[in-house]
């Protein structure tokens, strides 16, 4: 049963990374969650948690596109979490400091829009 459950999980990842751009009307728009402002630098040494966090922004996003069931919506709000709990630890000497606020800010509503799903 556990070797079924890691199966049908790895198929329904690979599914969700071969889909393409979010239709009309989704609940995220991908550009909004993971977009870096214009003139944000991402220095080597600083990128590594935000970069991290807009990763994971950007797989709680094509997750979204195409859950439907309980697990599935619990599995973006995991990944928005992580997205979240990332961009927190960018600290305020990074230049990407302002913008990891403001995606924090942008994540929660994500995650907020997935919690009415969970409770429908």
């Amino acid at each position: 049963m556990k070797y079924k459950l890691v199966i049908c999980i790895a198929l329904f990842a690979f599914v969700i990374s071969a889909c393409g751009s979010a239709p009309e009307g989704s609940l995220i728009r991908e550009e909004d969650s993971t977009s870096v402002p214009q003139g944000t630098a991402l220095r080597d040494d600083d990128k590594n948690q935000f970069q991290e966090a807009l990763n994971q922004a950007k797989n709680a996003t094509n997750l979204a596109k195409s859950a439907k069931s309980e697990i599935e919506w619990k599995a973006v709000a995991n990944q928005w979490n992580k997205a979240i709990e990332l961009m927190k630890l960018v600290p305020k000497t990074d230049p990407n400091y302002q913008a990891s606020q403001q995606k924090i800010l942008e994540y929660q509503k994500s995650l907020v829009e997935v919690d009415k799903k969970l409770k429908r």
